[in-house]
């Protein structure tokens, strides 16, 4: 999955020093949270952001400067991971994918921002918490390619830990699948899993999420996975799902590309 840091949610509206920590130390634990369903995509920024405020009279940059060299430890390490953000990138209005197109959002030119980027790249957008257009667990925006007309379009919009751990699948054998568990065998035998529980979870991490199913790959095996929902969540908030081996026939085309894997 893509997430996009969303500039235009730092409004300076920490309304002191330990609220900004509180409010960036969200956003970094999010982050964390996602990154196992990253898929090698970096988390995106825009080239703006470092000027964005945290606080009404201080911008993430005098943040990073004051606390870099903080006496209290975590305080060094989230100005130490606000740098990586801010120096690496990739930005995404430095990449040419904002061209061409129209954006808005309360009725405002958004264009060059982040909440484009999110459109053009079908990803989430991480928010700073406490900003008033951006509470919500979706965002609305009109979208407008050249020569094509207009369209709504929501966007995933991550706040909230409990948000994030939603889009992280958990890996749960059944019996049906998985002889080595305990319990009552079931009536009917499914298809084994041939994967230890961290190799599945591994190959569920990377899959694509099509009509309620999740499909992966593992390259080891040579083998396409499907995982169904188990319609329930662990302690952690996190959803489970199982899973089993299938054909190469059984692979939707779209879902081969997009694990690139083979042809469309």
């Amino acid at each position: 999955m893509k997430f996009l840091i969303n500039e235009l949610s730092f409004t300076g509206q920490a309304k002191n020093d330990n609220e900004a920590y509180e409010l960036l130390k969200n956003l970094y634990d999010i982050i964390q949270e996602v990154k196992p369903i990253q898929n090698n995509y970096p988390i995106q920024t825009h080239s703006s952001l470092s000027q964005q405020k945290i606080l009404s009279n201080l911008t993430i940059h005098q943040w990073i400067c004051q606390k870099i060299k903080s006496p209290h430890p975590q305080e060094q390490v989230l100005a130490r991971f606000l740098i990586q953000i801010l120096t690496k990138g990739p930005f995404i209005d430095n990449q040419g994918l904002l061209e061409s197109c129209e954006c808005y959002f309360n009725n405002k030119n958004i264009t060059s921002s982040s909440l484009t980027g999110a459109v053009k790249l079908k990803g989430s957008l991480l928010s700073l918490q406490k900003s008033d257009d951006f509470v919500d667990e979706t965002v609305e925006v009109t979208f407008r390619e050249e020569n094509q007309s207009s369209e709504n379009v929501t966007i995933r919009n991550l706040t909230q830990i409990t948000q994030s751990r939603k889009l992280c699948p958990r890996y749960t054998g059944t019996p049906k699948h998985d002889s080595s568990l305990k319990g009552t065998a079931p009536s009917v035998k499914g298809t084994p899993m041939d994967l230890t529980i961290k190799e599945a979870q591994e190959v569920l991490n990377h899959s694509i999420d099509y009509k309620k199913k999740r499909y992966g790959y593992q390259k080891e095996k040579n083998k396409f996975y499907v995982f169904h929902p188990n319609n329930s969540y662990d302690s952690y908030g996190y959803p489970l799902y199982h899973g089993f081996p299938i054909s190469d026939s059984q692979v939707p085309p779209t879902i081969k590309k997009d694990l690139g894997i083979g042809k469309p």
